[in-house]
């Protein structure tokens, strides 16, 4: 792990589909993360700090799949059809959720 505490990728990248699998990969990693704020947000007996503790990790992830994707699109890595639907993927997580009340 690197001292900013972001995990680089474990293998080399070399292909368009290897590139596309690893963004997916964290896609899906960040947005269970997100279910995971969502959860703790609708339990009113979660204490504060474990939600802000909760949507950091969602945000280090949100900006770990952004740089990913960036830098495998400057790259010439990732087909801009991948690159406009993973990144809207990222935008759309970041939308608020309804909390219910009562």
């Amino acid at each position: 792990m690197c001292p900013d505490g972001l995990n680089p990728p474990k293998v080399e990248i070399h292909t368009e589909a290897q590139a596309v699998n690893y963004v997916e990969r964290l896609t899906t990693d960040m947005l269970d993360l997100r279910a995971v704020c969502d959860q703790l947000t609708k339990n009113p007996k979660t204490p504060e700090l474990a939600l802000k503790r909760s949507f950091w990790i969602f945000m280090k992830k949100h900006g770990e799949v952004i740089g990913a994707l960036n830098a495998f699109r400057l790259t010439g890595m990732i087909p801009e059809r991948a690159w406009v639907e993973l990144h809207q993927k990222a935008i759309n997580a970041l939308a608020p959720t309804v909390v219910p009340h009562g």
